[in-house]
């Protein structure tokens, strides 16, 4: 299987409960998906997770065809701020591995959107002001409410919300 090269990573990264200290990607990585309660590793085609350095204007990014997340590993973030981008990215996984066409739209209602609202972004729109990147949000926010929340569509999502999406997904 193809790692990712092991790099240290910035103190500033590696921040985590008040402690302070400089730790390979690899290390990153162990620590991150150890706070994920999805088991991500039952996904049909055998995704795999890697913690990478920097890419500018990036904190991580999904690749459908070859069953790979990226995440990005910059100096600024926090551990909260991985686990939220390594939550988001797994829901990208997770809708094109489990979603069918009639889940996306079911979701699109229940988050007050039209049922054949346009679920990828298009050309020029963020992530975030799709229907994926809500759910990937979403998705996120039931594996962490900190780290921030990015969808453009509407606020994290209700206890009811989390739980049927929760039922969409096993």
């Amino acid at each position: 299987a193809d790692q990712a090269p092991v790099a240290e990573v910035p103190p500033q990264a590696a921040l985590q409960s008040g402690t302070l200290a400089v730790k390979s990607l690899e290390q990153v990585r162990a620590e991150v998906l150890a706070a994920l309660t999805y088991p991500w590793q039952n996904l049909p085609g055998g995704w795999r997770i890697e913690f990478v350095g920097p890419r500018k204007g990036y904190r991580g990014s999904t690749f459908p065809d070859e069953h790979l997340i990226r995440i990005y590993v910059r100096p600024e973030l926090s551990f909260q701020d991985l686990l939220h981008v390594t939550a988001h990215e797994l829901g990208h996984a997770i809708d094109v591995s489990l979603l069918t066409p009639q889940d996306r739209s079911d979701w699109s209602v229940v988050r007050g959107r039209q049922p054949n609202s346009a679920w990828w972004a298009g050309s020029g729109e963020t992530d975030f002001s799709s229907g994926a990147g809500d759910f990937a949000e979403c998705f996120a926010w039931s594996q962490t409410t900190s780290g921030g929340w990015y969808s453009k569509l509407g606020d994290p999502p209700s206890s009811q919300e989390i739980e049927l999406l929760h039922q969409m997904i096993g």
